[in-house]
């Protein structure tokens, strides 16, 4: 046998052992990633539950800082949250009062709608839904219903009163299903007492499960190329999503994962086909004969591997800030949202002035954080985009009073710190003219504009009202005119005061970057 035989038996022994690493290597490649999508789809629908948890505290807080919450404040609080489009998939957030006395029911009686009744016991049972937001055509059908005659129910409701835990039920049917495609629900409980102590009732959720998780995976990619089924309990459960269970991807990858919540256990059952380098023959092919492009395949092959793990690292995190941005947008409009309830209650004139402008710097930090996780880039914020979603909300509250907002903005991108002082300097800005540039009940126009050159920006806000003189004392408290300077020093920029006839020009020049 010649030699040159012996180096070619050699050289395809040599591609059919690297064939066969490289065929264990992209399973094991495989399979890492199907586990990483399988703890994605367990930390979103974790994740989603744990927001909900935080609404429904949030409205135990609204009781416990009122002596008495009317349907209208209540309808109000939750109408603030924006439940619909910021946190879909709940049907909504409800307040079931707890009936051991003659008087319970009758302030029930009082605060439910007209011609509402109590049931399924007329006379009234134990318990009794007293508020549900939104009030649609399904959540309607709900009102006055004792949730605690039905065991499930009842056994859920009783263990968040005794455990002081939030609970939710197993699969139940909700009330609220009123049409032919029928789904599957549950429901979430808190217990919610006095200050004195004295049990009050319950806060609570109702979901209806299948389009609870439509929504928790609509941000995740396509739960079908996962094949994922959603079941109480084991593995004979009940089916909670999809509507029909999809079988396991034969010669593929398969996992489950649990989540427990509120005393429940969901059992996620999860699989993916295999797809490219199930075989080694297609591997060993291309190879036969190419020892040479066999070791530079291995070295593309390594090369590959570092770039992809960069890249998933670089995807991690722009996830992990895009989810810190969208958890801090989140918790800022719920405190906009509370100041702006005790704007409301106070009568104080100058106190609720105070308020309303804590709320609207409180948004103007809060719309930063929108715009880092609504924004395809994390690394900054497009000033032209941030300003007119900013002044949209000013000018929805000016408009009444008259007052008409022009905006003109060229697109920049700057840093996140720099975006949030340009949103307070302009929040005061614009609200001090239109407080102060025209008489009340006057109209009167406010020009915000935004102006590049070179490495410098402009930021300017005009009005044609009576003027401003930087040496005289400031009207109101003055606290706006100190937080516009302290903005402006943050950002090492300059702040101009020029006097217009009429009016007066207030302009901010700055640089992009620090």
């Amino acid at each position: 046998m010649t030699q040159a035989v012996w180096l070619a038996l050699l050289g395809i022994a040599l591609t059919l052992v690297v064939a066969v690493w490289a065929e264990r290597v992209a399973f094991g490649r495989q399979n890492e990633g199907f586990e990483r999508q399988a703890d994605g789809v367990q930390s979103a629908v974790e994740g989603r539950l744990d927001t909900y948890v935080a609404l429904l505290r949030a409205t135990v807080g609204l009781f416990a800082a009122s002596d008495e919450v009317t349907p209208v404040e209540f309808q109000h609080f939750i109408a603030s949250l924006d439940l619909t489009e910021r946190y879909p998939g709940v049907q909504g957030i409800g307040y079931a009062a707890w009936l051991d006395s003659p008087g319970a029911r009758a302030e029930v009686r009082r605060d439910l709608p007209v011609g509402t009744r109590l049931w399924p016991d007329a006379a009234g049972g134990e318990s009794a839904i007293v508020f549900l937001q939104p009030l649609d055509r399904r959540n309607m059908v709900a009102l006055g219903y004792d949730m605690y005659a039905e065991p499930i129910r009842r056994e859920a409701m009783r263990r968040a009163r005794t455990l002081d835990v939030p609970a939710s039920t197993s699969a139940v049917t909700l009330v609220q299903e009123m049409d032919a495609d029928r789904q599957p629900g549950f429901l979430v409980y808190l217990p919610l007492s006095r200050a004195d102590g004295v049990f009050q009732g319950w806060i609570y959720a109702p979901f209806r499960a299948r389009d609870f998780f439509d929504r928790v995976f609509a941000g995740e990619a396509s739960p079908e190329a996962r094949n994922v089924t959603v079941r109480e309990g084991g593995a004979d459960g009940t089916v909670l999503w999809p509507a029909r269970p999809v079988s396991p991807a034969g010669g593929g990858f398969s996992t489950v994962r649990e989540v427990s919540f509120g005393g429940q256990t969901w059992r996620l059952e999860m699989s993916a086909p295999r797809g490219l380098g199930q075989s080694g023959v297609p591997i060993a092919i291309l190879m036969i004969g190419l020892c040479l492009t066999a070791l530079l395949s291995l070295a593309w092959h390594w090369q590959d591997r570092l770039l992809e793990a960069a890249q998933r690292a670089r995807v991690r995190s722009d996830l992990l800030l895009k989810e810190v941005n969208h958890r801090a947008a989140n918790s800022l409009q719920l405190v906009a949202s509370f100041v702006y309830l005790q704007a409301q209650a106070v009568t104080d004139p100058k106190a609720r002035a105070a308020l309303v402008a804590t709320r609207a710097r409180i948004l103007a930090v809060s719309r930063v954080h929108q715009r880092l996780y609504t924004d395809d880039s994390v690394d900054g914020v497009e000033l032209k985009a941030y300003i007119e979603t900013l002044t949209e909300g000013l000018a929805d509250a000016f408009e009444a009073g008259g007052r008409r907002l022009e905006v003109e903005a060229v697109q920049v991108r700057t840093d996140t710190d720099r975006a949030i002082s340009v949103g307070v300097v302009l929040v005061e800005l614009v609200s001090n003219a239109a407080k102060y540039a025209y008489p009340p009940d006057h109209p009167g126009d406010i020009r915000v504009r935004l102006r590049r050159e070179d490495q410098t920006l402009r930021l300017e806000v005009e009005d044609d009202g009576a003027g401003f003189d930087p040496a005289t004392k400031a009207k109101g408290s003055g606290l706006g005119m100190k937080v516009v300077h302290a903005m402006v020093t943050k950002l090492a920029g300059e702040l101009l005061v020029e006097p217009l006839s009429p009016g007066v020009r207030v302009s901010v020049v700055f640089s992009i970057t620090g």
